[in-house]
């Protein structure tokens, strides 16, 4: 079962979504397209948890 993310799903006007097989792999493209896209070049401890938290199986 793959995890999916909606950068949406963060109330960002952004249709990015990321799919992997795990939340740890998941997270890696997140952070990735968060610097890219949204210049969030630090993902917090709060902004994790709230990331994680949106999160789901597919």
């Amino acid at each position: 079962m793959n995890k999916v993310f909606k950068c949406a799903d963060m109330g960002f006007k952004c249709e990015w979504v990321g799919t992997a097989k795990t939340e740890d792999e998941l997270m890696i493209l997140i952070k990735n397209h968060a610097a890219k896209c949204h210049d969030l070049k630090v993902i917090t401890k709060d902004i994790a948890i709230k990331v994680k938290s949106v999160i789901r199986d597919q």
